[in-house]
Order: C-alpha cells, then sequence, then structure tokens
C-alpha cells in the first residue's frame, strides 16, 4: 500500500482521484473504457469492497456481451457472483447472455435465483417472462408477467406484453382485454391498437381489424407492421389496389425488414406479376431472414420461376427449401409437378412418393403421382394411384375423371364411361368432364351419344376451346362438315395451338398448308399428347375444387394447370385459405 501510494505521489496523482477516474470509465458506455476502468479496479483486489469488485465485474462482463464475446461475458458475471452472492445483477446480465446463446434453461435457472434472493426483483420476473415466451411455454410466462405488473404498477407496455402472450396461445378474449387495458392506460398507444387489429382478425371480424389497424396508423403513422396487417385484410377483401399500397408503404418506412418484400412478393404473385414476384423474393433473400423466412421466399420465388415456366429454376429453389426441411410436402409435390413439366417423370415420381411416404392418408399426392404415372404412359400404375386416391377420398370427382382418362387411354371404353359417370354425379357442372365423356365416345366409336355431352360442355363454358374441337370431330364423323368447320374455326379463334383443329379443318379443305403454318402458335403443353385431353382434364379438376376448403387442392390445381384459364382464382382462394390455417 505505501509503495503504491508512493508510486502515485512521484506521478504527481492522487490516489482517491485516481479511483475515481477508474470507476467514470469502469461505468462508461465506451468498451474500451470499460475494460481499462474495471480491470483497474479488480488490480485493487481486496483494497475494494466484495460488493464493488462484484460491480466490476458485472460491468466488465457487459461491455464483453455487448461486444458479442458471450463466453468471456459470463466468466466475468460468474466471477462477480462468487465474490458476492447476494447481488442479483450478475445473475441476472449471465441469465441474458445465456439467452444470447440460446441455452435458455440455463438463463431461466439464473433468473430463478435471482428471484430467490430479491423476490420484489421485477426485471428477473419481466427477463424470465420473455424467455418463457420464447421456449413456448406460455403459462409460465404469463404467471411472470402478471407478477410484473403489479410489482412495477398498472403500465400500457406490461399489460401489451401479456396480452402478446394472450395471442401466441390463441387465447383472444384474455389478450383483447389486455391490449384494450393498453390503449384505456394509454390512448396513444398505436401498437396495442395494431395488436387488437390482430385479435379481430383472427376473430374474422374484418370490419373491427381494419378499424383497429387505421387507428394504428392515424395515431402513428410511421407504424409500418400496421400498414402491412391492414394490407392482409384489403387482400382478403379482394381490394388489391389498396392492398399493395399499404405493401409499398410498409417497405417505404422500414426496407430492412424482409417480411415486408415477402409479403409483397405473395401479392404480386397472386396477381400474376411474376417477374415483380420474384424480384421482390429475391430483394428478401438479401436481408436478415430466419431460416424459417428463406424457406417462405425460396418457396414463394420457385412457385413464381414455375408459372413463367422456368422450371429448372423452380427445381432449384424448392430444393433449398428442402435442404432446410426434407419432409416438406409442399415443397416435395411442387417439386414434384416442375419435373414433371420437364418431362423428368422418374423424378417427379420419387418427389411424390417421398410426399405419400410423409402423409400416407393425402389423396392429392397419389393422384399427382397418378399423372406422372399416365403422362409416361404407365397407365396400370396410373390405375393403381387413381384407385387409391379414391379409397382415400371417394367424393371427389376429379379422381373418377384422371382414373376414366387413363381407361380411355387404354382403350377401356367402358370402364371410362363408367367413372366419368360418377365423376359428373359427384359434380354435375364439371365442363371438362362432359368433354371429356364426349370425346370418349367418340373415340369409342359412338359419336352421337356424345354430342349431347358436347353441346353440354359448351353451354357450361362457351369458351372452352377443347370442347368445340371435341364437338367438331363428332360433327366431322356425323357428315355435319359445315357445323364441323364451324366449330375447329371456333377452337382455334379461342385458342390457336390446338393442333388437332387444324388438321381437320385441312382435312375438311377448309385451310390451305400457308394458312396453316402462318397460324398464331402456342408452345404445347410438354405433359400431354393431345390438348384437348388436357383441358378436359383441367376443366374438371377447377369444377372439383372451386367450393373446396382445402389449399392443397387448389395448390394442386395451380401445379398441374400453371397456365390454366382458373389461375388468377385459385390464387385468390389459396391465399384465403392459408391465412385462415
Amino acid at each position: 500500500m505505501l509503495k503504491a501510494l508512493v508510486i502515485l505521489i512521484a506521478l504527481g496523482l492522487n490516489p482517491t482521484l485516481a479511483k475515481a477516474d477508474a470507476w467514470d470509465e469502469c461505468e462508461s458506455e465506451d468498451y474500451e473504457r470499460i475494460i481499462k476502468g474495471c480491470t483497474q479496479i479488480l488490480k485493487r483486489g481486496k483494497r475494494e469492497t466484495r460488493k464493488d469488485r462484484s460491480t466490476a465485474y458485472n460491468n466488465r462482463g457487459r461491455a464483453y456481451a455487448q461486444n458479442d464475446e458471450y463466453d468471456r461475458a459470463i466468466t466475468e458475471f460468474t466471477n462477480g457472483i462468487k465474490v458476492y452472492p447476494k447481488e442479483i445483477l450478475n445473475y441476472n446480465n449471465r441469465g441474458l447472455t445465456y439467452n444470447m446463446k440460446e441455452e435458455n434453461d440455463l438463463a431461466i435457472a439464473d433468473f430463478t435465483k435471482a428471484i430467490k434472493i430479491n423476490p420484489k426483483s421485477s426485471d428477473a420476473y419481466e427477463y424470465r417472462g420473455d424467455v418463457y415466451e420464447e421456449k413456448g411455454d406460455y403459462d409460465l410466462a404469463l404467471k411472470d408477467f402478471t407478477r410484473l405488473i403489479k410489482l412495477r404498477g398498472k403500465k400500457a407496455p406490461l399489460y401489451q406484453k401479456r396480452g402478446k402472450v394472450h395471442y401466441a396461445k390463441e387465447d383472444y378474449v384474455p389478450a383483447l382485454a389486455d391490449f384494450s387495458k393498453a390503449i384505456e392506460i394509454d390512448p396513444k398507444d398505436a401498437e396495442s391498437y395494431r395488436l387488437r387489429g390482430n385479435v379481430y382478425s383472427e376473430k374474422d371480424d374484418q370490419d373491427r381489424a381494419l378499424a383497429e389497424f387505421s387507428k394504428a396508423i392515424e395515431t402513428d403513422p410511421g407504424l409500418a407492421w400496421a400498414y402491412d396487417n391492414r394490407a392482409d385484410i384489403f387482400e382478403e377483401r379482394d381490394e388489391d389496389d389498396k392492398a399493395l399500397k399499404d405493401r409499398n408503404k410498409a417497405i417505404e418506412l422500414d426496407p430492412e425488414n424482409p417480411s415486408f418484400w415477402l409479403n409483397r412478393g405473395n401479392h404480386h404473385r397472386r396477381a400474376e406479376n411474376y417477374k415483380k414476384a420474384i424480384s421482390d423474393y429475391s430483394k428478401g433473400m438479401t436481408l436478415d431472414l430466419s431460416s424459417h423466412g428463406k424457406s417462405i421466399a425460396y418457396y414463394g420465388r420457385g412457385k413464381s420461376y414455375f408459372e413463367i415456366y422456368e422450371h429448372e429454376k423452380a427445381v432449384a429453389d424448392y430444393t433449398i427449401v428442402l435442404a432446410e426441411d426434407p419432409k416438406d410436402t409442399g415443397a416435395l409435390a411442387s417439386r414434384g409437378a416442375a419435373y414433371d413439366m420437364l418431362e423428368k417423370y422418374k423424378e417427379a415420381i420419387a418427389d411424390y412418393t417421398k410426399s405419400i411416404d410423409l402423409e400416407p392418408e393425402d389423396a392429392g399426392f397419389y393422384w399427382l403421382r397418378g399423372s406422372a404415372y399416365s403422362n409416361m404412359s404407365d397407365h396400370a400404375n396410373a390405375i393403381v394411384d387413381f384407385d387409391k386416391s379414391i379409397d382415400l377420398d371417394p367424393e371427389d370427382a376429379d379422381a373418377y375423371l384422371y382414373r376414366g382418362e387413363v381407361y380411355a387411354a387404354i382403350g377401356k371404353y367402358e370402364f371410362a364411361i363408367r367413372d366419368l359417370n360418377q365423376s359428373i354425379k359427384l359434380n354435375p357442372d364439371n365442363t371438362g368432364c362432359y368433354n371429356c365423356r364426349a370425346w370418349t365416345y367418340f373415340k369409342w366409336g359412338k359419336a352421337s351419344r356424345g354430342l349431347p355431352d358436347a353441346n353440354k360442355a359448351i353451354e357450361l363454358d362457351p369458351k372452352n376451346a377443347a370442347a368445340y374441337d371435341t364437338r367438331a370431330h363428332i360433327h366431322e364423323v356425323l357428315g355435319q362438315k359445315d357445323k364441323a368447320i364451324a366449330d375447329f374455326q371456333k377452337a382455334l379463334e379461342l385458342d390457336p395451338s390446338i393442333e388437332e383443329s387444324k388438321k381437320g379443318l385441312k382435312r375438311l379443305g377448309a385451310i390451305s398448308k400457308k394458312t396453316e403454318s402462318a397460324a398464331p402458335r402456342k408452345a404445347a403443353d410438354p405433359k400431354n399428347t393431345e390438348t384437348n385431353a388436357s383441358q378436359e382434364m383441367e376443366l374438371s379438376f377447377w369444377s372439383s375444387v372451386k367450393d373446396s376448403d382445402d389449399p392443397a387442392m387448389f395448390q394442386a390445381y395451380l401445379d398441374q394447370f400453371p397456365k390454366g384459364t382458373f389461375v388468377a382464382l385459385a390464387k385468390i382462394k389459396l391465399g384465403k385459405l392459408e391465412k385462415s390455417q
């Protein structure tokens, strides 16, 4: 002590002032100064009180933690506890550091110890409640937050905090009560208006949800999440222009929030603006996304690539999703559909088979695989899968339609008609099924029996090009040349890519080779050898799913018919169903 004093005096320093300077450094907010000052204090050893040494360890640990040096921080907090076990600050800070390391059981143990030392430590209750909430132990979190309110008094942020836990538990009545209490205490609490809006949204009260989100925006025009939440309501109401305006505003306010880019990407995808969707998903990927967020981004971008026939890119994105979660049946089925479009049927079947292994009671995966088998002319396995699909869901009109088409393809027309009859019985307004039955009668050599079905298909859907093509073939074999020519021409007017109609006009002398070669053409669907068969399947499938509440059915339609007539409607319905689940 005398030697140290002599040295300080020799340097012209007052030891009391030097100690004060060290504490100023130790209690500063600058990393280097904290380390320097606290180290000086700790070097004094027992000349400092146990409590002061504990404080120095705590401050130095805090600096390490803020610099992401978590292990060094934990060592400091532990030393502080050893020096002065009655000080709860080191327990709390060590608990927070364990939480940063995702060692939450150790964090909870430290907060619990702090509470045991000081049962009135509101910080420890708050920290422990936060970790319980993070772990999904909602009842324990609620217990801590309720105690927190008693210790700190009735404050808006505390009711909001507890309300969020009730919301996470889907206990909407107490959640609503807590958010309302927060607003009662602080009528300018914009976040609580927003959260109350989310409760009303979950309760399917769109009007009140919209009012709450708008009130939140009125209270705080800079609250980006309120715009994003309100956009959800506008989309549910098919007010897409208003929704997009809010999506844009959310991004304007917080361009570093990846969720806003992904949500706008979903909006563009549903609106069939696939290139814009791809751009937004790609932007979101450059930001700080969770692993789940990345899966959403790649999945959405993959579906967008699929829609613009960039199937290789779609496969690549779905593969990234599956690397994160190999059991994601949605990604498996979607990648299978992309492989299907690339005529990589073995790969498609492999993905559908994995989906079946994971969810063997899902009828949709069987008919998807059956369709792939059918595309590669493996009719036997196709029929087996359609049989299984029907066993699982005997009311699925599609499965009967698809199996009927396979029976027709192998010349088992009686079996085909039986299945098509059942499909129509289950869904009497299925345009495609009438058309398919008409075509089956035509192929069976019973064209006259198919004419009423072709007429019915056109009556149900006057813009069904495949139905006009089918009726034209029937008129042709019945010797009704003028009617056949008129229907072939109508079919090509609606869809210039139907090669069978061009051939029909040529047979009937109504089109020259020059006219045929000059006619506008679309790329043929690589999945089908006969265009009319593809459209029959599409129309039949849409008719069977349009009133469904199962999002998987609409997703299957979109995967199978990415350029189908009802794509826009299917996407809107799918979006609504996904939000409701």
